[in-house]
């Protein structure tokens, strides 16, 4: 398949296809169950099963009888595993209208918007303060589209989250959106400068181009068809970038939600953490979201510190924090009885499902 297809139509169709085509093997299964025989041959779920058992076991049904038992599943997954929770080629899926979004502006906006001197907080080149992010432009096309969705309106008080702040929280996603898809960008750019050398090489004279002026051509390849092409090679990236994107904007949705409820606490314990100076009884903006503390859990919730205008740290924790609770009052009673272990303790507060310290 080549790296640009013919076409330059981004339909709901051709997405959904090629959503399908990134899915897991048993929804794959359970979508063709019943499925007509094709011509000369078997029906279509019990050929994928056939090529499943081949792939996994080397035939052998025995083995192949146990690495269906690791999933929890029958000898014949596709005849006794439930239709329930399985979705069908029609029903919404997480993830498939940023696809869908980012392909039609892609395809709207003049490639030469998407060039590493590209502005906005997640997208363009990187300063030189941070790290460069491999492929940046590709994926700083995902943050633009996850950008609106976060619902900064929930903070209506006395909260708020500077420019560099909320640009910190797209970097989370901008540089996680690179990992996952540096492999495959990386290898189609080898490809791509492989069979578009510069004439310099070619001819053996001096070429008046900028040195990344490959790169520019590489994205203008990538993105004349909204990375159409590019993904129906890689469905499983497509599907997964997608869904990374809606786990970041449910993730900081979230976290606003959360602070818009414990607002009114939040802020008399931040504002009684600085007495002096400018900052007295204040706690000032949010300058700076520090992420990537914690192993990603339950849909990439992570562990999250704001720091404040006041340098007050806040920290996030989503999940229950009751044995943060339990371990301070265990210090403060050590320190009660003996005064040679008494020990600083953090403030904690807990909501059953997170909590801030």
């Amino acid at each position: 398949m080549s790296l640009v297809e013919d076409t330059t139509k981004v339909g709901p169709d051709r997405a959904i296809r090629l959503w399908l085509a990134g899915s897991p093997l048993l929804p794959r299964l359970l979508r063709t169950r019943g499925s007509p025989p094709r011509a000369g041959g078997e029906p279509l779920d019990a050929a994928r099963l056939t090529r499943w058992r081949a792939t996994a076991a080397a035939g052998d049904p025995a083995l192949f009888r146990e690495r269906l038992a690791m999933d929890g599943l029958a000898t014949d997954p596709v005849a006794t595993a439930p239709t329930t929770g399985i979705p069908g080629p029609t029903d919404p899926a997480p993830g498939l209208d940023i696809i869908l979004e980012v392909s039609r502006r892609l395809i709207a906006s003049p490639s030469s918007s998407r060039g590493p001197d590209a502005g906005g907080p997640a997208g363009g080149s990187a300063s030189k303060a941070e790290t460069p992010v491999p492929f940046r432009e590709v994926c700083a096309a995902f943050v633009d589209v996850a950008r609106p969705r976060v619902e900064w309106s929930r903070l209506a008080g006395g909260i708020a989250f500077s420019p560099a702040a909320r640009a910190s929280l797209e970097r989370e996603l901008l540089n996680r959106l690179s990992v996952v898809s540096t492999p495959a960008l990386l290898d189609e750019f080898t490809m791509f400068r492989a069979l578009h050398p510069k004439l310099s090489s070619l001819f053996g004279f001096m070429e008046n181009e900028a040195p990344d002026q490959q790169y520019r051509r590489f994205l203008e390849a990538l993105f004349a068809d909204g990375l159409m092409g590019f993904f129906s090679k890689y469905p499983v990236l497509a599907r997964l970038m997608g869904t990374l994107t809606v786990l970041w904007v449910n993730k900081v949705n979230g976290l606003l939600e959360r602070l818009a409820a414990d607002e009114a606490e939040l802020l008399a314990k931040l504002t009684s953490a600085c007495t002096t100076g400018d900052c007295r009884g204040r706690a000032g903006a949010v300058t700076n979201v520090r992420t990537g503390l914690s192993d990603p859990h339950n849909g990439w919730l992570t562990v999250l510190i704001l720091e404040f205008e006041n340098d007050a740290r806040l920290v996030y924790k989503p999940r229950d924090m009751g044995p943060d609770e339990a371990f301070t009052r265990l210090v403060r009673w050590l320190g009660a009885h003996d005064p040679a272990l008494a020990l600083r303790t953090p403030w904690v507060l807990n909501r059953g499902t997170c909590g801030w310290m």
